[in-house]
């Protein structure tokens, strides 16, 4: 599945799953969603685990219980979503706007982000940063 430069302000893709099954017992994972403006969509209970979304916008998208295990997320605005419970376990987020997310209510076990990104991050914990 692919989308590239679309406008899909507010598209619901609840439940969506990239999963394809090879032969029976084999499954691949994988969607490629980039440079897209998502904002508004709906990705709840979504399992979009090994696929690229970068440079998309998806401000004040709901993102509740979806999983983006080892997806590429690079250059994204998440800013003021909704993400209770969601798995970025491996994901990398580098260059992407961090600033909707609550670090007390996602795994983000081994995720890739830029020093940069840190500050932010640990502000949404309470953490104050000192120079």
């Amino acid at each position: 599945t692919e989308l590239i430069q679309c406008q899909a302000q507010g598209i619901d893709l609840s439940h969506i799953t990239s999963d394809s099954n090879v032969g029976g017992t084999v499954v691949l994972n994988g969607a490629t969603i980039n440079d897209c403006n998502l904002a508004y969509a709906d990705f709840s209970g979504a399992d979009l685990t090994g696929s690229d979304l970068n440079e998309c916008r998806l401000s004040h998208a709901i993102l509740d219980k979806a999983i983006f295990e080892y997806a590429s997320m690079l250059d994204c605005d998440f800013h003021n979503i909704e993400a209770s419970g969601i798995n970025l376990r491996g994901a990398d987020l580098r260059g992407s706007n961090l600033g909707g997310f609550d670090l007390r209510d996602m795994d983000m076990t081994g995720v890739t982000i830029n020093s940069s990104q840190q500050q932010v991050l640990l502000e949404t914990i309470g953490l104050i940063i000192a120079e």
